[in-house]
């Protein structure tokens, strides 16, 4: 289970290739990475809950995503994926920066991935 936080980072940002503004939205964090105990319950139950749509949009996209004839066919579905996760983040009450910052940080900090994979373990049918 461990894998799928790390193995969800190269899918969206594969998706989220062509959008500069992702890459440019993290020069604001400071050196210092966040600490785990820091993070709210509350915070970490959003992340999760955002994350696990996220994959679950993915997952649903993801034939239709590699039977793309065309580039621009591609680039399109990539965009509406882009569209649709970024509603699902902020449904779930995070920007998509936090979104990012919590993720990386589940990528990072072994403390904090098992907080987040004991939650996901828990939503999991």
């Amino acid at each position: 289970m461990g894998l799928l936080l790390i193995g969800f980072s190269a899918p969206a940002g594969a998706a989220t290739a062509p959008s500069p503004e992702v890459e440019d939205s993290g020069p604001t964090a400071s050196p210092a990475k966040p600490d785990a105990n820091d993070i709210p319950s509350e915070t970490v139950s959003r992340f999760v809950e955002a994350y696990m749509a996220v994959v679950k949009l993915i997952e649903s996209r993801e034939l239709s995503l590699q039977q793309a004839e065309t580039d621009t066919e591609s680039r399109q579905m990539q965009q509406e994926i882009q569209a649709a996760a970024l509603d699902l983040i902020q449904a779930q009450g995070l920007s998509l920066s936090d979104y990012w910052e919590l993720l990386g940080l589940a990528n990072s900090d072994p403390e904090f991935r098992d907080r987040v994979l004991a939650q996901i373990d828990e939503a999991s049918p």
